[in-house]
């Protein structure tokens, strides 16, 4: 963090489903939303190249949990 034209989402849990990330500009609009696969791991990249600069807050939606934080996006 800061990012630029990408990301990457890993994720290490035991099991397997499905992990949303969901991704909210500073005015709490949701700007993205996607889901992946996984079993027992992910290593994904999601590209965020077409959004603004600025801060987002993330989060991610695992069957089990869920992870909130921020993402700084820059030019």
């Amino acid at each position: 963090n800061p990012a630029g034209s990408e990301v990457m989402l890993e994720i290490t849990k035991p099991g397997a489903g499905e992990i949303q990330f969901q991704l909210f500009s500073q005015a709490g609009k949701k700007v993205m939303d996607e889901s992946f696969g996984y079993a027992d791991f992910l290593h994904t990249p999601i590209s965020i190249g077409h959004l603004s600069a600025g801060i987002y807050t993330y989060q991610i939606i695992h069957p089990s949990e869920i992870f909130r934080g921020k993402l700084i996006k820059k030019e």
